[in-house]
């Protein structure tokens, strides 16, 4: 997002700088598709039971894009393509959560959990949706239970939710103690990379500094994950509110 916003500005005051006008052009594409396609998307991404639908929505636009940039949505295909990880048969039980999925096909996704297929066009058995660009167009022709299968059970199993609600009408989930229970669980995992590459940051850090027992590590970077949120910034502000609570 730093870059988009450092792109936007540039625009807005493209004049006192002086661009080419192959740079202005250039920069107003990439405007263009950051206000129409990628803000929204980015807001969104922390959400892990919005990501399977928002993924394949965003795929779409991206091949829709085509209309307004060729070249800008080709580019952007080819590389969203590597990263449809929330469209595995899997990963597309959070959109059992989703309030944007509308009901109807909530319900055809329940019906879907008995399919021993899953999408063997478009999946393996790889923890990813595999597709390459030239038949991404696929996609356009494709809803969120499309992708629904037996193996989306596994999601329930590894968290051991209770999925009693799944005989229910979708109507009536949000009165559903196990549904909310799994709404709960499900909300908070964290699908972004910004979690990972602040572990491998970690890691770096420490890394045979203090110990090189493999247990012990293990422990250290709890102890230091642990004492970054306690502590993420050094001002007195913040010591003081730690020390008081």
């Amino acid at each position: 997002m730093a870059k988009a916003i450092y792109s936007l500005k540039i625009y807005l005051f493209r004049e006192q700088l002086r661009l080419t006008p192959k740079e202005e052009s250039a920069l107003r594409s990439i405007c263009i598709f950051i206000v129409r396609l990628y803000i929204k998307v980015w807001f969104n991404s922390p959400s892990s039971i919005k990501a399977p639908l928002q993924d394949l929505t965003f795929m779409k636009n991206l091949l829709q894009y085509a209309s307004i940039d060729k070249d800008l949505s080709q580019i952007a295909v080819k590389k969203f393509c590597g990263h449809l990880w929330y469209l595995s048969a899997e990963l597309c039980a959070f959109d059992f959560f989703d309030e944007a999925v509308p009901l109807e096909t909530k319900r055809k996704m329940i019906h879907a959990l008995n399919n021993d297929e899953c999408l063997s066009e478009l999946n393996s058995n790889a923890q990813r949706l595999i597709i390459f660009a030239k038949n991404a167009n696929e996609l356009l022709e494709k809803e969120i239970d499309d992708f629904i299968c037996v193996k989306t059970k596994n999601l329930f199993k590894r968290f051991a939710i209770n999925t009693t609600f799944l005989n229910e009408n979708p109507l009536m989930w949000a009165n559903n103690a196990d549904y909310n229970t799994a709404l709960s669980i499900l909300k908070n995992i964290a699908v972004i990379n910004d979690v990972a590459e602040r572990g491998v940051k970690i890691i770096e850090d420490y890394n045979n500094k203090i110990t090189k027992d493999e247990s012990q590590k293990q422990y250290l970077l709890q102890v230091v994950r642990d004492y970054n949120k306690k502590y993420p910034d050094h001002r007195k502000e913040t010591l003081t509110q730690v020390t008081q609570s």
